[in-house]
């Protein structure tokens, strides 16, 4: 289906001619269709090829008040950013702007599926230095603080998003930025070990990978301490407050409820993966030696347990 020219337009010309006010169920099964055929990384597969159409069309779904339709449509959108000439595409679009924003909502799927956005855009320098000039490392950071070890896979998502904006940033970030992201990793630090010790199924990854990223932060500190240009304007403080897009979880659809993704994590680095995520061997390593995931909206609703 993936590699078919009719099953793409076939989709784009549905979410163009049908708005979503009086479609909503078939635009989200659509974008969920979506999620699903980018899934996989192939030189065949149509709807990782390049141009706008596809991606211009579900943009409208990152603003919907459905948190499950944006999640959806973020999850696209990190599947797309696998891709540098998507990247760039999606730059222009303003979906990072949106992402921004997105950081702020109160769904922890939509908040997991926008982080994974990022995870797959910082892939190289450049787009790290912009995701920390927009404040994108502060919001992650926020959004850490907000859920800590409360909601450990959404604190797993966000680590690897900063894991890799740090990989890629030779780039100095400010004193202030470094101690509020250092301090924040040390309290993460001490309650993963509380909560490790009183849940058994606690997942063993956080904790080594939020070693690995406060050990990114010394090296940035380090950085900062060697360069002599003046220092850059701190990314703006927004305000935690919920966006016009925050929502209360909407009823499943009438067809069926939608699944959580499943994600594939590649990294020459190894941070260490918790036992639900799938980690496929076979798959290439990102030449960057960063994470990248893969979403799909799954089959069953079950996470893969190896």
């Amino acid at each position: 289906l993936a590699g078919s020219d009719v099953v793409l337009h076939t989709v784009c010309r549905l979410l163009e001619d049908c708005p979503v006010e009086r479609h909503e169920e078939l635009i989200l099964n659509l974008t969920a269709l979506a999620s699903n055929l980018s899934y996989h990384q192939c030189p065949e597969n149509r709807f990782l090829s390049p141009g706008p159409r596809l991606a211009s069309l579900l943009v409208g779904g990152l603003t919907h008040p459905n948190p499950e339709l944006i999640a959806e449509t973020a999850r696209v959108y990190a599947n797309l950013c696998r891709i540098e000439t998507h990247r760039t595409m999606l730059r222009a679009m303003k979906v990072l702007d949106m992402c921004m924003l997105l950081l702020m909502h109160s769904d922890p799927e939509v908040l997991e599926a926008v982080a994974g956005i990022v995870i797959n855009y910082a892939q190289d320098q450049v787009a790290a230095a912009f995701l920390v000039k927009e404040g994108v490392l502060t919001r992650l950071g926020e959004v850490l603080d907000d859920m800590q070890v409360h909601s450990p896979d959404l604190a797993l998502t966000v680590c690897r998003a900063m894991y890799n904006i740090c990989l890629h940033g030779q780039f100095a970030l400010t004193p202030p930025l470094l101690a509020q992201l250092r301090g924040l990793l040390d309290t993460l630090t001490r309650a993963c070990a509380e909560a490790a010790r009183t849940n058994p199924d606690f997942p063993k990854g956080l904790a080594p990978l939020l070693s690995q990223l406060r050990s990114l932060l010394v090296q940035s500190s380090s950085a900062s301490n060697t360069t002599s240009p003046p220092p850059p304007s701190p990314p703006p403080s927004i305000s935690s407050a919920s966006t016009s897009t925050s929502a209360s979880a909407s009823a499943s659809a009438s067809s069926g409820q939608r699944h959580r993704p499943h994600i594939v994590v590649r990294s020459s680095t190894a941070p260490a993966i918790p036992p639900n995520i799938l980690v496929r061997a076979s798959t290439p390593t990102h030449p960057s030696g960063g994470v990248s995931v893969r979403y799909d909206s799954g089959a069953d609703g079950r996470l893969p347990s190896g």
